[in-house]
């Protein structure tokens, strides 16, 4: 049941404990909540800010999903302290049930097997390829592309390494850019393979066609629309929308073992405080930037940190807020001569108006598109050898002076330098950024991801109250490798890809920056970079390596408190997150109910 202000007595609502709380109505606590209500005897509660908008076409609409961006009905995310250009970032957080599934742009990848052996050496060894593909698996299901997209768009995902049962479907988008015949077999002739099944070959390096959770309907497959509407009449699952979770509340003294318990979760709902007892355990799930600030409110974190924001100190975690990494993203882009039907198009609103009566109609047209194709690009085709020795030597002196936990994850990195199946840097096919195109004119934008930024950053509370927002600095481009794998990027689409055949007759030049651009220009594009996809605030890793959560995602210091969301990954991999987040979330579902069954 959904419970929207003034719809229901709260305080009769409230008058029983249940047996979990479910602190954000995410991609990963929504779906958490609704597997764990699979138990008719488990009575779950979740807390969630934002509204349900089942119905609402900016947020079933695949190709609109750009425009909820900085739409305050949609998206009231983040403000960054001005980073070294001087200028903030923002972070787009949705205000919608579902969280990041009904605002991202429904790319469906898989963690590679090569990364996520990362996560077991940083102390994680339950958290193995094969067990996380398996609970990946439990979520999809994924439908086989027919003729023309095998053949002429390279969409050859093979359906024994995906799940066919699951509750989200995986389809490959409708609307094809007639560019990609060209892209693909430009980037063979500039040395990046097709690589025609991620999941067979264990690697994201290369070109390939990606999946999307897109219904058969071609509407998008949220975790609201996915886990919660088929269950949204169970009595046992309760979804509290317009709810702003203020803290967990912990006993006052901790058990024999040195262990806090959680009580239940202070929230504010229709201006009034209110608060949720629970019977077993409380989940956070709230993303990785309230994630962090819930437990410092709750008095878990750095005492330093907690003490001048006002917070008494119950649990002692530095890790708490820190390890913040993000695929930083930008956009840069060229003409393409008239013959070619690109995305962009839709920023004219003659053709937008056009394709959204086709997509109200049918379910058809530019509306109706996903993701397409991308490419993730190793170190070895951006630099020759002795470059990526010199870096690799560059980074030694910092894994030296790296705090515990930044130390391993820098060595790993280092190694990832020299491996041809360890992309950092990918790209995608993306609207070109701006105003509507000029009169018969066309371009094609790659989205520049940085899939392993070197650089860290923090989120944390400056006040005990919970009202006064965040303080986040992802402290972009600290590290100089960062900045030179983006420009490295740029050259590369600039002066390969762009002057390579047949890519190089389809394109008219450079748009943004101009062919004409300076160092200062490439620069500036490269520093305007958007938010991608944020992680690691509560990193799962060893309480002695600054870790936040076990690998059962259990609060260090804790008895019955745990983080379910993308804040617990340690350590970014190359993949788009939400597939990840969702096998997070069936791996904690199985974890807690076994717990509790026993």
């Amino acid at each position: 049941m959904i419970l929207a202000p003034a719809t229901q007595d709260i305080d009769e609502l409230l008058s029983q404990p249940f047996d979990f709380v479910v602190a954000g109505g995410g991609t990963g606590g929504l779906a958490l909540a609704a597997l764990l209500s699979d138990d008719p005897s488990m009575s779950v509660l979740v807390l969630d800010r934002g509204v349900h908008r089942p119905d609402d076409l900016k947020v079933l609409t695949p190709q609109l999903w750009a425009t909820q961006l900085g739409d305050p009905t949609y998206d009231s995310g983040h403000l960054s302290v001005p980073q070294l250009n001087g200028a903030p970032t923002y972070f787009s957080a949705s205000r919608v049930l579902g969280g990041t599934s009904t605002l991202n742009a429904m790319t469906w990848i898989q963690v590679p097997r090569n990364e996520l052996q990362a996560w077991s050496e940083l102390g994680n060894a339950t958290w193995d390829w094969e067990t996380v593909l398996s609970h990946s698996k439990e979520a999809e299901s994924f439908i086989v592309a027919q003729g023309e997209l095998q053949t002429a768009f390279e969409a050859t995902a093979k359906p024994e390494y995906r799940g066919d049962h699951g509750p989200v479907p995986l389809t490959h988008s409708t609307f094809f850019s007639s560019l990609l015949p060209e892209w693909y077999e430009t980037l063979r002739k500039v040395g990046i393979q097709t690589n025609h099944d991620p999941r067979e070959s264990g690697t994201n390096a290369g070109a390939w066609t990606v999946q999307n959770a897109i219904t058969r309907l071609q509407e998008r497959a949220s975790a609201a629309k996915s886990y919660y509407l088929p269950r949204a009449d169970r009595t046992n699952l309760v979804v509290i929308t317009e709810a702003q979770v203020h803290r967990v509340l912990l006993n006052d003294t901790a058990d024999s073992d040195g262990l806090f318990a959680a009580t239940g979760v202070e929230f504010v709902y229709a201006g009034a405080v209110h608060v949720a007892r629970v019977r077993r355990e409380v989940i956070v799930s709230a993303g990785s930037f309230a994630s962090p600030k819930i437990l410092e409110l709750s008095g878990i974190g750095d005492p330093s940190i907690l003490g001048e924001a006002g917070v008494e100190c119950k649990v002692d975690l530095p890790g708490v807020g820190e390890n913040f990494q993000d695929h930083w993203a930008f956009n840069h882009g060229f003409k393409v001569n008239s013959k070619h039907t690109t995305l962009d198009q839709l920023r004219d609103p003659a053709v937008m108006a056009a394709q959204t009566e086709e997509y109200l109609k049918s379910r058809t047209g530019l509306l109706s598109a996903g993701q397409t194709s991308l490419v993730y690009i190793t170190a070895n085709h951006l630099f020759d050898a002795a470059t990526i020795r010199s870096m690799q030597e560059d980074l030694q002196a910092d894994i030296r002076t790296a705090p515990p936990g930044l130390q391993e994850q820098y060595t790993i990195m280092q190694r990832w330098l020299a491996d041809p199946d360890v992309p950092f840097i990918e790209m995608y096919h993306f609207f070109f950024p701006g105003a509507p195109p000029p009169a018969n004119e066309k371009f094609l934008a790659m989205c520049t991801f940085l899939t392993h930024p070197f650089s860290r950053g923090s989120v944390h509370i400056k006040s005990n109250d919970p009202d006064v927002p965040v303080v986040v600095d992802p402290r972009l481009f600290t590290h100089p490798l960062d900045k030179k794998f983006a420009l490295a990027a740029v050259n590369f689409a600039r002066e390969r890809l762009a002057k390579t055949e047949p890519l190089a007759s389809a394109l008219d030049g450079a748009a943004h920056p101009p062919e004409n651009a300076t160092q200062q220009d490439l620069e500036a594009v490269v520093e305007g970079v958007i938010s991608g996809h944020a992680i690691g605030t509560c990193s799962m890793l060893p309480r002695e390596k600054r870790g936040v959560v076990d690998t059962d995602l259990k609060v260090w210091g804790t008895s019955n408190l745990r983080v379910v969301d993308a804040s617990i990954f340690p350590l970014h991999t190359s993949n788009h997150p939400q597939a990840t987040v969702y096998a997070t979330a069936h791996k904690a579902a199985a974890s807690i109910l076994q717990r509790w069954r026993e």
